[in-house]
């Protein structure tokens, strides 16, 4: 079961996740959007074959929605910090990890929601606008395995896991900024080692607006929140969602705040998803 906390909107039932800002459409036509632990320091398992195991893949259309701070007026804090994650192959040495955090912190992408095969570093950028105290806390199967506590100070800050240069483990990772104590959360990203990223549609197959879907690997501990540009998706309207080919757990609030149901999909890019039961 994922945990939920606020994310989109405040108090104890808002989604988590890193948000993506997804067109509307109506079901003849499909919109589509572009990108916008055990204890801490333990590190991740060695890779071992695991087909069905989430993984990254460049987002196929949507863009992750910024916070709504003004970059240089509004100070940030924890929860409104937006994480984004790049992966290689093969190991990455120190230099090279610290110029694919900068990149990151730039560009403001995710390169993959999954990945079929090997997978050695998982790179991470968090953007900032002022100084913050945080940890960068990494999760594989909704365990903590690694947090980077870190002053952030602007442009942002970042980190990168891997295994010493072995292989990660297949299965899915989460990354996002926290306190030590886990009890304030930003967006979290998630990234599957182990399976193919495809484009899923969702249908608003209710009788009501919906404002937000909650979507993550059934081993994640949070939701990813996606919003609808425009601020609705109504009744019979279309969302595309880059997710990994891994049972998913799905929850969607209507617009008046009330929940539309929660339960377990299987995805596919050759059918359409309903966000009521």
């Amino acid at each position: 079961m994922l945990a939920i906390v606020a994310a989109v909107v405040a108090g104890a039932m808002g989604l988590a996740g890193a948000v993506f800002a997804l067109t509307r459409s109506d079901a003849s036509d499909t919109v589509t959007s572009e990108p916008a632990v055990s204890e801490p320091g333990t590190e991740p398992p060695a890779a071992e074959p695991t087909p069905e195991v989430p993984a990254s893949d460049p987002p196929a259309t949507g863009a992750p929605a910024s916070s709504n701070l003004d970059p240089v007026d509004d100070l940030m804090t924890i929860d409104d910090l937006l994480v984004w994650t790049s992966f290689a192959e093969d190991p990455l040495d120190e230099p090279a990890q610290q110029a694919e955090i900068d990149r990151l912190i730039v560009e403001r992408t995710v390169a993959a929601v999954a990945h079929p095969t090997r997978v050695s570093t998982i790179c991470a950028g968090i953007p900032v606008n002022a100084v913050i105290d945080l940890s960068i806390t990494w999760q594989y199967g909704g365990v903590t395995v690694q947090s980077d506590p870190a002053a952030a100070t602007p442009p942002g800050v970042g980190a990168c896991l891997d295994n010493d240069g072995e292989p990660l483990a297949a299965g899915s990772y989460q990354v996002f900024a926290s306190n030590s104590d886990l009890s304030e959360i930003g967006f979290a990203t998630t990234f599957v080692v182990g399976a193919e990223g495809i484009t899923q549609s969702f249908l608003n197959n209710t009788d009501g607006d919906i404002c937000e879907v909650g979507v993550a690997p059934i081993d994640t501990a949070y939701y990813e929140s996606f919003v609808v540009d425009g601020g609705t998706l109504a009744p019979g309207e279309l969302l595309n969602i880059p997710i990994a080919t891994v049972d998913q757990d799905l929850s969607a609030r209507f617009c008046d705040g009330t929940d539309v149901g929660e339960f377990v999909f299987s995805p596919s890019a050759s059918s359409t998803q309903n966000l009521g039961p």
